[in-house]
């Protein structure tokens, strides 16, 4: 195949050339973006494959709203497991499914599950506490209060 001819296949074979359709999801097989989801090239711009999925099984996404994924698994594009909702939304669905980030998962995070339960059981005044772990008084207070890391 010449230089360049797949991408003028329609966006139709190459979204399904590129999809495993299991019982339950269909599992995208192409490349993956940085945050675990499936992209293809459309409309000359690399897009969510859950997002296609979406367009070429609904039609446009309106002005706003995202694609979201019902079974929670980033490389899906069913469209049965694809919905429309807000930031908001998704956020809340997020929550309520229980799988924001927490702790160490949370990316920027400093301490250990060990830590914060050693922080919680120190006597010592918060200002010697933060400076022990390099973290703020504010942190440790919020720790104490169990404000943050609360899953513990």
């Amino acid at each position: 195949m010449p230089k360049g001819q797949y991408a003028r296949e329609p966006i139709e074979t190459r979204f399904f050339n590129s999809v495993d359709k299991t019982d339950t999801c269909w599992l995208w097989t192409s490349a993956i973006d940085g945050t675990g989801r499936g992209t293809i090239k459309y409309n000359g711009k690399s897009t969510g494959a859950h997002r296609v999925s979406w367009i070429l099984h609904n039609g446009e996404i309106p002005l706003g709203l995202s694609v979201c994924h019902e079974c929670d698994n980033p490389v899906c594009v069913n469209p049965k497991h694809l919905f429309l909702g807000t930031h908001k939304d998704n956020m809340q669905d997020m929550t309520s499914k229980n799988r924001q980030a927490k702790g160490v998962k949370q990316g920027s995070s400093k301490l250990s599950p060990e830590d914060v339960i050693s922080i919680r059981k120190d006597v010592r005044t918060q200002v010697e506490i933060a400076s022990s772990y390099g973290i703020a008084q504010v942190q440790v207070s919020r720790i104490k209060r169990h404000a943050v890391w609360a899953h513990l």
